[in-house]
């Protein structure tokens, strides 16, 4: 079984194993991943960081355009900046595994939303939550892991 869902900030990928969150839907990468831990939150914070430090040196540049009176070069990095914020903004997403065994439930409180509580690397209870879940993988996960969901 290999199933691969897009939800609101990346690509929720599931085979025989584990749950993967990617932002990218790639198997290549999926496979890679480790599991949630302190280093791997590191990892995507470092990520994260170093696109909001992108973001705002083009925000930088738009103003000061804007202030020497360039109004058509300050109109243009507000559409780079808009266009590079579109295509950078799945670098946020949190990118792991979960195991199959390490799962203690799945909660679909609302369509699209979906609470993950499972055992995280170092053995302690984590949670992860993903809004904006396809209505098919909603599906998918109800049919096939009803052990994992709440009642």
């Amino acid at each position: 079984m290999k199933e691969y869902f897009k939800y609101e900030k990346g690509y929720l990928l599931i085979n025989e194993e584990a749950f993967f969150l990617t932002s990218s839907g790639n198997w290549s990468e999926a496979l890679s991943l480790s599991e949630k831990s302190i280093s791997s939150r590191k990892v995507n914070n470092r990520r994260a960081d170093r696109m909001y430090y992108f973001v705002g040196l083009l925000m930088v540049a738009c103003f000061y355009a804007f202030y020497s009176k360039k109004i058509l070069a300050g109109f243009g990095g507000m559409a780079l900046l808009f266009f590079v914020w579109n295509y950078l903004k799945n670098e946020t997403t949190a990118r792991y595994k979960i195991p199959l065994q390490k799962i203690i439930q799945l909660n679909v409180s609302e369509p699209g939303k979906i609470q993950f509580r499972f055992y995280n690397e170092m053995g302690q209870e984590d949670t992860e939550y993903i809004q904006g879940v396809e209505h098919k993988g909603v599906a998918f996960l109800i049919e096939n892991f009803n052990k994992f969901i709440e009642s």
